[in-house]
């Protein structure tokens, strides 16, 4: 439970489907990658003023974000591996993670070139303090 001058901070984040100086990235991101593993249907909207209030919260300010992120091929893969995108498929449509890796493996060898690239992920905050 929260203080009576209390606050808290909700955040969300997600891949942005981008790669720092390749375009190109993009176009596989949005042309292969979400085509096999769509994401599934989620509410992703921020936290309104009405909503804050209705938890017993006034909504003082949101913030946008974007970070990059350096990540080599296998650990990228390895987070993919990760997301829902994958998690559906292979819980909901039968694929098996070695067969993603595979895939997702042979797919961007030619975008990380054997070196680390920067990956774009974003999102927004929320600061809420208690009502009093």
């Amino acid at each position: 439970m929260l203080a009576e001058s209390g606050w808290l901070v909700v955040y969300d984040g997600a891949e942005m489907g981008a790669m720092v100086g390749r375009a190109d990235f993009g176009d596989w991101y949005k042309g292969e990658y979400l085509q096999r593993l769509p994401r599934p249907a989620r509410d992703e909207s921020q936290i309104g003023k009405s909503e804050a209030a209705g938890c017993g919260f006034a909504l003082a300010e949101t913030q946008d974000y974007v970070l990059e992120l350096s990540f080599a091929l296998p650990a990228y893969v390895g987070f993919l591996l990760t997301q829902s995108n994958t998690t559906a498929a292979v819980g909901k449509r039968g694929e098996t993670a070695e067969a993603i890796r595979s895939w997702l493996t042979e797919s961007l060898q030619s975008l990380f070139q054997g070196e680390e690239q920067k990956m774009l992920f974003g999102g927004f905050i929320c600061y809420l303090h208690t009502c009093v």
